[in-house]
């Protein structure tokens, strides 16, 4: 397994899904990537989002 940092990366989102996907896969191509990466989604509508948890195969990453 791959060493982890021991952080928690959290990306805020509001109406941005078109730069998350981005974001996400910058943090999970880090040299230490982190023990998890939270998307915090704030008050959208959820389905632009989805796609984005299912392209995502990994088992650090979350959407709140």
């Amino acid at each position: 397994m791959t060493e982890q940092a021991d952080v928690t990366v959290v990306i805020p989102s509001y109406n941005r899904a078109i730069g998350c996907r981005g974001a996400i896969l910058s943090v999970l191509s880090q040299t230490l990537p982190p023990r998890e990466i939270l998307l915090v989604l704030d008050g959208v509508d959820t389905e632009a989002y989805a796609s984005i948890e299912d392209d995502i195969a990994d088992e650090r990453f979350r959407v709140l």
